[in-house]
C-alpha cells in the first residue's frame, strides 16, 4: 500500500511540474517544447513528441520531440495516417501494443514497439497529439494511459489560455 501511495504522490508531482513547466509560456511552439522535456523527463518513456495541426487540420507537424524520436521535430504526417492521426481524427486515445499489428502504423524510429498517442483536448476541439512510444512491447497500461490524458489535459490547458491570452493582447 506505501509502494501505491508514494508512486501516486510522484504522479502528481510530475503532473505538477509539467503544468508548472508549460505554463510559463504564452508561444504554442514554446509550450510544445517545454511539454515534451517535462513529460519525458518526469515519465522515463523512451519517446515522447507533441504534433500540433496546421490551420487546414490536414497535416500534424512534430513540434517538439525528445528521447528515442529526438530527430522528429519538424516532421509532417497527414492527419489521415498513422497511429497519431487515428487519434487527431477521433478525439480519443489511442493505446497500441504492438505497432507491428497497427496497420496504419507509420515508423519514426527503428526500434519502436509500442504507441500510445493522446490527444489534447479543448472544448471539443482537438489541438494536438501527445505521442508517446516504447521499444517494449505492451509496454503502457491502463494506469500510463490515465497519466497520460492527465498530461494532455495540462498541456492543452495551456495552450487554451496561452491562445486567450493572446486574443486580450490584440484586443486591446
Amino acid at each position: 500500500m506505501y509502494d501505491e501511495q508514494r508512486r501516486l504522490a510522484d504522479r502528481q508531482t510530475a503532473l505538477y511540474e509539467v503544468l508548472r513547466a508549460v505554463s510559463a509560456h504564452l508561444d504554442p511552439a514554446a509550450i510544445a517544447e517545454a511539454a515534451v522535456q517535462a513529460v519525458s523527463r518526469w515519465t522515463g518513456w523512451p519517446a515522447v513528441t507533441l504534433l500540433l495541426p496546421d490551420e487546414t487540420g490536414a497535416y500534424l507537424t512534430v513540434q517538439a520531440a525528445a528521447g528515442i524520436l529526438s530527430a522528429a521535430a519538424g516532421w509532417r504526417l497527414a492527419s489521415t495516417q498513422g497511429v497519431t492521426g487515428r487519434a487527431f481524427r477521433t478525439a480519443r486515445t489511442q493505446l497500441v501494443p504492438d505497432v507491428g499489428a497497427a496497420p496504419d502504423y507509420v515508423a519514426g524510429a527503428a526500434g519502436v514497439r509500442s504507441e500510445m498517442a493522446v490527444p489534447l483536448l479543448s472544448h471539443q476541439r482537438v489541438l494536438g497529439v501527445l505521442n508517446v512510444e516504447s521499444d517494449r512491447p505492451a509496454a503502457f497500461q491502463s494506469e500510463d494511459v490515465l497519466w497520460a490524458e492527465s498530461l494532455a489535459e495540462a498541456i492543452a490547458l495551456a495552450m487554451t489560455n496561452a491562445r486567450r491570452a493572446t486574443e486580450l493582447s490584440i484586443l486591446n
